[in-house]
């Protein structure tokens, strides 16, 4: 015993010692991409495991994909490596994607449409395991309002011609009430919502007597209230220069639109040195008075000590302000009478008494000549030489040339810019004597488009056709855009693009269901259906049809949700109480069979004669038998089925259910009888409680009986 009992313990062990011997490998570790759904938690040394690519990749390198567990624990090495498929990224979304053209798998693109537009479509859309995307680009269809409704007592004037019953959205327009009433506000506008600004209110407004302004006055206004729209207008004082509108307007509010401001003249704050002012060079001392208008420009000559040059800086008087370039020095040395040379170093000083002569001058340009290009600067450019500034021209407008001054005598040629043409006027201007450039009623309008073609199945949208001008097409319902959706008139006259097409959706023909059909709404010719196409299925019996019925071929390309045909069918029904049933066999029935019900006896059958196997496996409500009735009374007339009985000669005593039986009340007042009615409801007759049961004597004599008397 003793030895069997070692040699158990001995074999246990053993057997613990091989079992736990055996290597084991974990689950592999594979890269992104590779299937990792058959992949067990452990494997046993020397187990195989063939690596593939999951859906949606496919492998990027030719390399062995088997892989076996080793004696160490650990697995063989494999290259394989798997990308995610691409998916073409739509045409009209590529110059969004940065120069993509693919996207992997699992991607997905988020649509959103811009104000004042409605998508039509899906708002994203996936890339698919089959390189497809999951729905198309949607559209982005412009909001229209409805024509907007015009305030009582007013109308409204359109920003620009309306046609039709709609407008688009941010168009605009104002509204005016009849003088001399005002809006409570005055512009609506077709906002994104696809709603049109509501009415305002006409009301009586008026604004207070105008006041005046700092340095300046009124020029006519009566010491009145003013209605809306009334004006005034406002002038400034000699040297004051008005800042703003001249004329106020009295607002629908009621008070005066901002009035202007008279701004101040300036002083030139230096007292020796040559200014640029009013096209002239001269001298601080010739400036007299010593005034400069508000807006207007000074310039002043400063010195580039490094390059030994003078360069001007302007300054503008703002308000009674003048700034001062940091980089003017005034010159702190005398200038001899006659004379107007100075060395390199020094600003120009302020002249004496007299000007030097034209030979004055030749000297000291021939004495001065070697000394610095800023003393010919100086005596070359007196203070008699006009030059002009560089002209400011019309924004369509353009010339060459790039220099800031021109000298009297120089021509510039203008044109139009790229997207104009001219139409009047001349195309050169002069530097006159004056430091003024002749005047141009050179125009340059924008070159128009022709007018676009129409889109078929679609609609366009633009304001104008003239350069830069945009247009916008959208597809109706159940039609896709082939093309541009958008087309910008060039500066060579032309649209950008050709008009693009809209083509119909087409749908493949409708998924049928197993055991099942569809029956198309109209002749159907070749594999694919258009929009709007529509359809009805059916299951061949017993099956029946789980989902919707209807189909159609959608905005989408696809058709709807395909049903499915299931097998339905309904226990053996119950019988009813004090009733029979047509069939009674003890079997399931197929969806839509019938089973008819009877009542024995005076029983009624209420409710339908026979029940149904409805579409969920339940049968249709079963009807049920009601009981009849017996009339509660035993000396009386009644009226039943038209005819005024005794109760007696009713035999057998039996109304059937929801029959109707009449007894005669006593109106003692009046003397006289009336019927009144009463129904048998499942065994229940009521008798009414003006009902009086008769005496015997009376009801033998018939005497005083409410059915034998005279009726009310």
């Amino acid at each position: 015993m003793a030895s069997t009992l070692a040699l158990l313990v001995l074999c246990q062990v053993a057997l613990y010692t091989t079992v736990t011997s055996i290597k084991v490998c974990g689950r592999p570790l594979v890269t992104d991409g590779i299937d990792k759904s058959t992949l067990k938690r452990v494997y046993e040394f020397g187990e195989e495991v063939t690596l593939t690519c999951g859906q949606g990749y496919l492998p990027s390198t030719v390399t062995h994909r088997r892989i076996i567990c080793t004696d160490t624990g650990e697995w063989t090495q494999s290259d394989l490596a798997c990308s995610p498929k691409m998916c073409p990224i739509p045409r009209p979304l590529q110059p969004l994607a940065m120069g993509r053209t693919e996207a992997p798998f699992k991607s997905v693109l988020n649509f959103t449409c811009d104000d004042g537009y409605v998508m039509q479509g899906a708002s994203e859309s996936r890339c698919l395991h089959d390189g497809t995307w999951s729905d198309p680009p949607p559209l982005c269809k412009a909001v229209n309002c409805p024509l907007p409704k015009p305030p009582s007592d007013g109308r409204i004037v359109h920003d620009k011609p309306v046609t039709g019953s709609t407008t688009m959205y941010g168009q605009g327009w104002t509204y005016e009430c009849n003088p001399p009433k005002a809006p409570s506000y005055e512009r609506g506008s077709c906002m994104a919502d696809g709603s049109a600004t509501e009415p305002p209110v006409c009301r009586e407004v008026s604004c207070t007597i105008p006041t005046g302004i700092p340095n300046g006055f009124i020029t006519f206004a009566v010491k009145r209230q003013h209605g809306y729209k009334e004006k005034v207008k406002y002038a400034c004082n000699e040297h004051y220069i008005l800042d703003g509108e001249a004329e106020i307007q009295c607002q629908n509010t009621g008070n005066w639109s901002s009035k202007p401001v008279c701004r101040a003249p300036c002083t030139v704050n230096i007292k020796r040195g040559r200014i640029f002012y009013n096209a002239k060079k001269l001298w601080i001392s010739d400036l007299k008075p010593n005034r400069v208008l508000h807006g207007e420009h000074v310039v002043f000559y400063c010195l580039n000590r490094a390059e030994k040059c003078g360069y001007p800086v302007a300054s503008t008087c703002n308000d009674g302000t003048l700034p001062i370039p940091e980089c003017f020095e005034e010159t702190q040395t005398a200038v001899k009478k006659g004379t107007e040379s100075q060395y390199f170093n020094q600003r120009p000083l302020e002249r004496t008494e007299e000007r030097p002569t034209f030979l004055q001058r030749m000297e000291h340009m021939l004495t001065l000549f070697l000394l610095s290009p800023f003393v010919i600067f100086t005596i070359v450019t007196s203070e008699q030489d006009n030059v002009c500034f560089r002209p400011e021209l019309a924004a369509n407008i353009e010339t060459d040339g790039l220099q800031r001054y021109f000298s009297p005598g120089e021509e510039l040629v203008l044109s139009c810019k790229q997207g104009y043409t001219p139409v009047s006027g001349p195309r050169k201007i002069v530097c006159a004597a004056s430091g003024k450039w002749t005047t141009t009623k050179l125009m340059c309008i924008p070159k128009r488009c022709p007018h676009p073609d129409p889109l078929s199945n679609g609609e366009l949208y633009y304001e104008d056709t003239v350069f830069q001008s945009m247009i916008n097409y959208t597809c109706d319902d159940g039609y896709t855009l082939t093309g541009d959706s958008t087309a910008v008139c060039l500066a060579n006259g032309t649209w950008s693009t050709s008009v693009p097409e809209c083509m119909p959706v087409s749908c493949g023909l409708a998924p049928i269901p197993k055991f099942g059909m569809i029956i198309y709404d109209k002749t159907i010719r070749g594999n694919t259906t258009d929009y709007g196409v529509k359809g009805t299925y059916a299951c061949r019996p017993p099956y029946v049809l789980f989902g919707n019925a209807r189909a159609e071929c959608t905005v989408s390309g696809k058709w709807t949700k395909t049903p499915e045909c299931r097998v339905v069918t309904c226990p053996p029904p119950e019988n009813i109480d004090k009733g029979y049933m047509s069939r009674n066999d003890q079997k399931d029935y197929d969806y839509m069979e019938t089973i008819k019900y009877g009542c024995i006896g005076d029983y009624v059958l209420e409710g339908s004669l026979q029940i149904v196997c409805q579409h969920n496996g339940n049968w249709s409500e079963k009807p049920s038998c009601k009981a009849p009735c017996s009339v509660g009374i035993h000396k009386a007339r009644i009226l039943y089925k038209g005819q005024k009985i005794w109760i007696k000669d009713l035999l057998p005593n039996t109304i059937l259910h929801k029959e109707i039986v009449s007894v005669y009340c006593m109106d003692k007042t009046r003397n006289c009888g009336y019927a009144v009615q009463t129904q048998c409801i499942d065994g229940k007759l009521k008798i009414p409680e003006c009902f009086e049961q008769p005496s015997n004597l009376d009801y033998i004599l018939n005497s005083g009986l409410p059915s034998e008397i005279t009726q009310c």
